[in-house]
């Protein structure tokens, strides 16, 4: 009997272990003041939350994902009833190979992207009106995208490492900044993807942009369109590519 109860115990606890390295959640939500949290251990993960996309919608989300381990994703979808609702998101992810994505639609958006680690891929997209987010990134063979359309909007990318990618685009709206700082070897500014490398893209007016990077290898670049834009770079390091020092653009 005793014996019986031991290999029990130790099927249920490797089986417990497989499900701790290959599991998968999966979070729906609609209607108003929804709150969603999914926390993973382990390696192998996949994680996704989608708040106020039946009939109903939403007024109000809130979503966080938090992964530690290898090769994990996650996913967090977005969507309020009218522009002037809020919508709050967060994924941190401290590990390896991770893939972290947000897609947010209509309302006020507050949220971002923390990788530690490597090998880590983040993209972040707000659509609507007002606007704040960020990607911060800490280790090697990052990239990052980062998209906000509407309304007056804030985004910051922010690396540390070596050989990474950061694109920051904003069209629409006034009042909008942009930022990207990246300390390290052999990063860029532009094509950390979609498509185009923007590397700061602004369409609207009374936008700023900022783009720092330090040590050798850096490229950057800025492209404005509208209005009352300023855009400034700065490097500190060898093998520049498309950065031109400080550049302003004047008030039209």
């Amino acid at each position: 009997m005793k014996r019986l109860l031991t290999l029990a115990f130790a099927f249920v606890f490797m089986t417990g272990v497989a499900f701790a390295q290959d599991n998968e959640a999966s979070l729906s939500q609609d209607g108003d003041e929804n709150e969603a949290v999914i926390n993973q251990v382990g390696s192998a993960h996949d994680a996704t939350i989608e708040q106020g996309f039946s009939d109903t919608q939403q007024s109000y989300a809130y979503a966080l994902i938090e992964q530690a381990g290898a090769d994990n994703e996650a996913l967090i979808r977005q969507r309020a009833f009218v522009s002037s609702q809020t919508n709050v998101h967060a994924i941190l992810q401290d590990g390896e190979d991770n893939r972290a994505r947000v897609r947010v639609f209509n309302g006020e958006n507050l949220g971002g992207i923390a990788q530690i680690g490597t090998g880590n891929d983040g993209h972040l997209v707000q659509s609507s009106t007002g606007h704040m987010g960020g990607i911060a990134q800490f280790g090697e063979d990052n990239t990052a995208y980062a998209r906000q359309s509407t309304g007056d909007n804030i985004v910051g990318i922010l690396q540390f490492g070596e050989e990474n990618d950061a694109s920051a685009r904003q069209k629409g709206g006034t009042d909008n900044l942009a930022l990207i700082g990246q300390f390290g070897s052999e990063n860029m500014a532009g094509d950390g993807s979609s498509s185009e490398p923007f590397g700061i893209y602004q369409d609207g007016s009374y936008n700023t942009a900022m783009i720092g990077q330090g040590a050798s290898g850096n490229a950057a670049s800025i492209s404005q369109l509208g209005d009352g834009n300023t855009a400034s770079i700065t490097q500190n390091g060898g093998f520049a590519g498309d950065g031109f020092g400080a550049l302003d653009v004047p008030v039209e």
